[in-house]
């Protein structure tokens, strides 16, 4: 896949949506949701992102990230090095190259559990919308939280296992490595700071 549309630019948070092949609820079952969990943090530690947000729904998930300009410039070095299929312009598939790891991933890690699905896991491509004005983030934030609730997974954000929900609001220890800190620089406050 080639697409140049996600394009990397310094200074950008990505809300990022990635939806499964004919939108069928892989992410119902527990252990497939863990695992998207783990690839989520893999993703994170390889290419130097910070995370302030996601939430895994039955048939797609929403990440809410910041490509940090080490992390790409290691992945720009890397490409440059080896001749890669992205050394001509690292920028232009940086986005595309980190989905790809979560995608890749997941799947071989989903068929480990089941074979018997299908050939095809996750739709070609995904959803970016950038996200230059930080002050936007508390309202995706509240968005991609309030999912589960308007889609009768749960009556409140609070009841859904996967999500960082209960993470940024009770400081709940979580499966995904998360960037309070930023929490802190919006100025979204967890129920126990304000005690």
């Amino acid at each position: 896949m080639s697409r140049t549309a996600h394009r990397y630019e310094p200074g950008v948070w990505h809300h990022i949506t990635v939806t499964t092949a004919t939108r069928r609820p892989l992410f119902t079952d527990a252990a497939r949701a863990r695992i998207l969990q783990e690839r989520l943090n893999a993703a994170r530690r390889r290419f130097a992102l910070l995370c302030i947000g996601y939430v895994i729904m039955p048939d797609h998930f929403h990440w809410v990230i910041y490509p940090t300009e080490p992390g790409f410039e290691d992945f720009a070095a890397e490409q440059i090095q080896k001749g890669g299929r992205y050394a001509d312009d690292p920028a232009a598939y940086y986005l595309l190259r980190i989905v790809e790891e979560v995608k890749r991933g997941t799947t071989q890690a989903i068929r480990r559990l089941a074979r018997s699905l299908p050939q095809q896991i996750w739709q070609p491509g995904f959803w970016d919308r950038p996200v230059q004005d930080m002050r936007r983030l508390p309202d995706i934030l509240r968005y991609i939280h309030m999912n589960p609730v308007r889609a009768g997974l749960c009556s409140r954000p609070t009841d859904y296992p996967y999500s960082s929900h209960n993470a940024m609001v009770y400081d709940h220890p979580h499966a995904v490595v998360l960037d309070r800190m930023i929490w802190e620089q919006l100025g979204i406050p967890s129920v126990n700071r304000r005690v």
